[in-house]
């Protein structure tokens, strides 16, 4: 964030279009490195060696959560979401995360334009692993799209700081340093990260399609 911060600045004098959500994001981009104050996201206790967490599906795949902030908590659900660029939380994570001044931005979500707030959460406890300065999104009309007892989603800004396994048929998420060595009967299928979204190529057919 650092490194980039002076073009960020350079490049919010010359936005076009704020309804568009390209403001949007530079303006995200500009708070969160207000909030991080040149500390690292996603941050991990030293010494971590991975750990596993029980996932249930509702119908989505979620996995319980506790959000935590300088002075209170929630807890809840989040859903193993890897269509989502970032971590997005409804309305009443608000009470827990530091939300930046003047941050308010209109940015793309799953129910098209909305108005979001981009916002640091102090820490994420999944199981027993303490993540800290979890940047997150706030955005009221995702929560309403996931259900009562949702709080919102991962999205792949997190979950690409670790080596990630879901293993559906044993219920169970589970989060290793990257570069960890994986099962030796996985099948490694190549992807492309684009935009912090995942693609694969596939066949249908005589049709190849991404």
């Amino acid at each position: 964030f650092e490194q980039a911060a002076p073009w960020l600045v350079r490049a919010r004098a010359h936005e076009l279009d704020p309804v568009s959500g390209r403001a949007g994001y530079i303006a995200a981009a500009l708070a969160l490195r207000d909030l991080l104050a040149g500390r690292r996201p996603h941050r991990v206790p030293a010494g971590f060696d991975g750990v596993e967490v029980r996932i249930e599906q509702r119908p989505l795949w979620v996995v319980t959560a506790r959000l935590e902030g300088r002075s209170s908590s929630v807890t809840g659900l989040l859903v193993i979401d890897s269509g989502a660029s970032h971590t997005v939380v409804g309305q009443e994570v608000a009470a827990v995360a530091r939300v930046g001044e003047h941050a308010a931005a209109s940015m793309m979500g799953v129910a098209g334009m909305a108005a979001a707030m981009p916002a640091l959460v102090d820490r994420l406890v999944l199981g027993d692993l303490t993540i800290e300065d979890v940047p997150v999104v706030i955005d009221r009309g995702r929560q309403r799209l996931l259900g009562p007892g949702v709080l919102g989603c991962i999205g792949v800004a997190l979950l690409r700081e670790f080596q990630m396994t879901l293993d559906l048929r044993k219920e169970v998420l589970r989060l290793d340093p990257r570069g960890t060595a994986g099962a030796k009967s996985r099948v490694d299928v190549p992807f492309e990260l684009v935009n912090n979204q995942l693609f694969v190529r596939a066949a249908l057919g005589k049709c190849r399609v991404r």
